[in-house]
């Protein structure tokens, strides 16, 4: 064999070794690159999807959210007390440009919730979210192993909804959080 074809062979070797591990690189940049950013004025940054870096389950002892980005579905577990849901995720506003705060915003589905009214109190009944309507949830402090998550809720106690998602962007920004959110809950990604 010659000098040529030995340097070439070994060569090759090393761009193919270095290849396979360039390849969940691209991957992991190729899917962040897939998301469309635009700014969303003083507000922050307005991304669709697929959203890597919230991927997976973050829970508590008590609740938990999963958010899926195959499905591109957000799930909130609420350990049983009645207020769980689930839906489609519409897209996420980041308040922060190291993506540590924000608001994710889903097209909110009923998971068996018998009534989109609370009849606690026959005399005011509250509405609460019905299919279709869009709501947001807060995020802040996210690394790769955690985060704070709080549904936003009205005086009420209830989540607030929006019929559209444009009312919804409006609603729930930075400046609206505190309006909101009273409670935070600290979330470890299982």
């Amino acid at each position: 064999m010659s000098l040529f074809h030995s340097l070439c062979r070994s060569s090759s070797r090393r761009f193919f070794k270095r290849g396979l591990f360039a390849l969940p690189v691209l991957f992991v940049a190729f899917q962040f690159m897939a998301c469309t950013m635009e700014p969303d004025g003083d507000e922050g940054v307005w991304i669709t999807g697929p959203w890597p870096y919230l991927y997976g389950e973050w829970a508590t002892e008590f609740d938990s959210y999963i958010i899926n980005t195959v499905t591109g579905r957000l799930e909130y577990d609420d350990g049983g007390w009645g207020m769980g849901f689930s839906g489609e995720i519409q897209g996420m506003l980041l308040f922060t440009r190291a993506s540590t705060s924000g608001v994710i915003f889903i097209r909110y589905s009923e998971d068996g919730r018998p009534t989109d009214w609370d009849w606690s109190d026959p005399e005011n009944p509250i509405a609460i979210p019905i299919d279709g309507d869009y709501i947001g949830v807060f995020f802040r402090n996210l690394t790769d192993t955690s985060g704070q998550f709080a549904n936003p809720v009205d005086a009420n106690f209830r989540t607030p909804a929006q019929q559209t998602l444009a009312a919804a962007r409006l609603a729930f920004t930075v400046d609206t959080m505190g309006d909101y959110v009273s409670f935070w809950a600290t979330y470890t990604r299982q």
